[in-house]
């Protein structure tokens, strides 16, 4: 039997999946659907019960392989990658398919003016009227030339960005640097020396070896006394995937990039938008580009001076402390010691007080404080041996989901941090068809050193909150149908907030006493007083990604003859205030727009800040741990907001609209 045929029920069996057991079963279950649909089609009425939730249990079923191939292949790009790159066109198709269905289209449109949609939750009502939305937003109303334009258009945009990640896959682990000399090692973290030793014994070499992934790149930009060090690591790093670099040319995203953007844009035209950013706002919280611009410009607005000073700050630092002019490849070096000149504490002075275990145990402690939802080890199969599940239940002992922690960074793993679903809470059908929720969480932290444990930086503690908070959404919902489950159905401008809102206990003394060891309350106060160092920079940088992503996207078919690298120093030249090598072609492997779903909608981080500052404020004004407001806010939001209308549900919890000043408060703005 097919090992990928019981994960309805139970978890993978990841010692036994292998990627000759994906084409045949999904092109099974893409027939099967495909069958069904028409069945269900010929029906001479339409209900929900006959319908609607048939097609959430079939679509289901299909979500639960490729979520499993989809994680697998982040995972260990080297061994699933021809699956993956084989089967992915058959799911755009078979999406596009589904909702340029006319048929089907008119049928959810008769049960949206039907009696009984009068008398339906706000559940089966969004999830109707998103379905009519998507329908409209593949095409369902084009003519059939158009339509078939439009599918080739979908199915060639995900082979493309696809392509695009895979080609910054491959330029960031080609680049190595491997030295025999000490004086490379001038100014390195230990933890960051004995990686790169270890490094070097599994090719039998004697030095050290360093590569680019991220923990060990930065470790470099800022601790590296070298300064030819920093920018030979920040050059190699700048030019992946471009015509630049130590592999200029090898793995190009040029090329691809202009096809995504064309694409794009023809996908928006044929139905009749303006540009691409404009189609893409359809389905965000912010439906117009003008109130993305304005909130963006209002932003870089308040933040423009003080970033501006703290830039000027740091390049007066560097000229009296080494008589240098700062450079772009300097500028985590100098920020790194005038913190420690002004604060007396480093990034890598805090790593001893957070091994990775006492802060995983916290993490879970102050879940329970917060949702009396207990989190323990789960014994299963893993695809890799530093792979933990984990398992939640709450205080009736009823499991809720469950959560596999990859923390590592491998060869063979995508970068970044991020959170996947691979099954969706379900209780729908007669009888009840119920499955539990189930997620990977995914870390590129560096790996543990024989015989000794792991410690994180604050920052990286930041991170695996940030990414549990997603993890919350996904496994705490109480939507019943999968099409609603955790983010899915959420406005993608606010996916972000429950990961945003939950990074802010990692600042809160009472929750550092969770997941620290024994932080001294001196060394806390001066973490706190840095809380706040070149916060402007920080928010200035995440201001230019987003101007540059959403302004790229509001262009018209000119974007053809962009060059894409000068439209990017041009957003960086309104927002930063250093400069940056001409060499520099971050766009190229800037994956979160061009691969990774956030196309004209970066700015949704922001503004998904914007509203969980503003929720977090309501903790600190009664409390981290108080009860009353943590179940307010599962009730209202975290378990349930893609279900209904988030604002509606953000007012419901904090009695009026999102307040911006919040926002500028915890980023150091604004007191």
């Amino acid at each position: 039997m097919n090992p990928l045929s019981y994960l309805k029920m139970s978890l993978p069996l990841f010692d036994k999946i292998k990627p000759e057991d994906v084409t045949l079963l999904l092109n099974q279950l893409i027939q099967e659907n495909t069958k069904q649909l028409e069945n269900l089609l010929k029906q001479a009425t339409f209900t929900w019960d006959n319908l609607i939730e048939p097609l959430e249990i079939l679509e289901n079923e299909l979500s639960l392989v490729w979520n499993t191939v989809s994680h697998l292949h982040a995972v260990d790009m080297e061994v699933w990658r021809d699956v993956y790159q084989d089967n992915l066109p058959k799911l755009i198709e078979h999406e596009t398919r589904f909702f340029q269905n006319r048929n089907l289209y008119e049928a959810y449109k008769k049960i949206s003016v039907s009696k009984e949609f009068e008398n339906f939750s706000c559940e089966r009502k969004k999830i109707i009227e998103d379905a009519l939305r998507d329908f409209e937003l593949t095409g369902v109303h084009l003519p059939e030339e158009e339509k078939k334009e439009y599918a080739e258009l979908q199915k060639n945009i995900g082979l493309l960005s696809h392509h695009f990640e895979e080609n910054v896959a491959e330029a960031t682990h080609a680049w190595v640097y491997y030295t025999e000399s000490e004086a490379d090692l001038a100014g390195l973290p230990v933890h960051t020396v004995s990686l790169a030793r270890e490094n070097a014994k599994t090719k039998n070499q004697s030095g050290w070896l360093f590569t680019l992934d991220f923990p060990i790149y930065f470790s470099i930009l800022s601790c590296s006394e070298r300064r030819d060090l920093r920018e030979k690591f920040y050059e190699a790093y700048v030019t992946r995937a471009s015509e630049k670099g130590p592999f200029a040319e090898r793995w190009d995203n040029t090329g691809l990039i202009k096809e995504i953007l064309s694409k794009r844009y023809r996908m928006a035209k044929i139905l009749n938008f303006e540009n691409y950013a404009q189609m893409s706002l359809q389905t965000k919280m912010l439906k117009e580009p003008k109130k993305v611009l304005d909130f963006l410009n209002s932003v870089l607005l308040d933040v423009k001076a003080v970033s501006k000073k703290e830039i000027e700050i740091l390049k007066d630092f560097s000229r009296k402390k080494d008589g240098i002019e700062l450079q772009a490849w300097d500028v985590a070096y100098y920020r790194e010691k005038l913190k420690s000149e002004k604060y007396h504490i480093t990034d890598e002075a805090l790593r001893p007080y957070f091994p990775l275990k006492k802060v995983i145990a916290g993490l879970f402690q102050i879940v329970y404080r917060l949702y009396d939802v207990r989190i323990d080890e789960e014994p299963t199969s893993v695809w890799h041996p530093l792979v933990k599940c984990y398992v939640l239940k709450n205080n009736h002992n009823e499991v809720l989901g469950y959560v596999y922690f990859d923390l590592f960074t491998r060869v063979e793993k995508r970068e970044g941090a991020w959170l996947a679903a691979g099954r969706s809470r379900m209780n729908i059908g007669t009888p009840k068809q119920k499955q539990i929720p189930m997620a990977y969480l995914n870390c590129n932290f560096d790996p543990p050193l024989p015989s000794k444990d792991t410690f994180l930086t604050h920052e990286e503690v930041l991170t695996l909150f940030h990414e549990f908070g997603h993890g919350l959404e996904h496994l705490l919902t109480r939507a019943d149908y999968p099409s609603l489950s955790g983010s899915d159905g959420m406005p993608w401008d606010v996916v972000e907030v429950a990961s945003q809102l939950f990074e802010n206990w990692c600042w809160e003394k009472e929750a550092l006493d969770f997941i620290s060891d024994s932080l001294p309350s001196d060394l806390y106060t001066r973490m706190l007083a840095c809380r706040y160092f070149c916060s402007g920079m920080d928010l200035v940088r995440q201001l230019e990604f987003s101007l540059f992503d959403f302004e790229l996207h509001c262009n018209d078919e000119s974007n053809k003859k962009i060059n894409i690298n000068d439209f990017y120093k041009e957003r960086r030249e309104r927002c930063a205030d250093i400069s940056i090598p001409d060499y520099n072609r971050f766009p190229l492997s800037f994956s979160h727009i061009f691969s990774g779903g956030y196309a004209a909608g970066y700015y949704g981080y922001l503004w998904a800040e914007v509203l969980s500052s503003d929720i977090f404020l309501k903790f600190k004004e009664e409390g981290i741990f108080n009860k009353v407001v943590a179940k307010r806010y599962l009730d209202l939001i975290l378990s349930c907001a893609s279900a209904c209308d988030f604002m509606q549900a953000f007012i419901q919890f904090r009695g009026r609209e999102p307040d911006i000043n919040a926002f500028l408060h915890f980023r150091g703005i604004k007191g």
